[in-house]
């Protein structure tokens, strides 16, 4: 959501997570903490942008479909079963594809 994760938002959350990640590192060295800090945020995101890379060239074959990227999930109308939108391609178990969590914590973890 663009309108929540807005830039001074995330800033704070990375100034927070970094002090909060080794405060014993950030009085011994700056130089060591920024190290320490930089190799598990690119360690985190480099297996996040794998699993999208993945997922977009292997698993989709490069081919998205914009509407239902955009599109709201599958919801019930009027509380009517039969008028319950068919779950699309970007549907998973609530928001996340449990697969790429899955495979983002393995490629953490080592």
């Amino acid at each position: 959501a663009p309108g929540v994760f807005t830039f001074k938002p995330c800033a704070v959350f990375a100034i927070a997570a970094a002090a909060a990640s080794c405060p014993w590192l950030l009085f011994a060295s700056a130089e060591r903490y920024l190290e320490a800090f930089l190799d598990g945020y690119s360690a985190a995101t480099g297996a996040i942008a794998g699993v999208m890379l993945v997922d977009f060239w292997v698993v989709r074959r490069a081919r998205l479909d914009v509407v239902a990227l955009y599109s709201c999930c599958a919801v019930e109308r009027d509380d009517d079963p039969a008028t319950t939108a068919a779950p699309g391609p970007y549907d998973f178990v609530r928001g996340h594809n449990p697969r790429a969590v899955v495979a983002v914590l393995v490629g953490v973890l080592p």
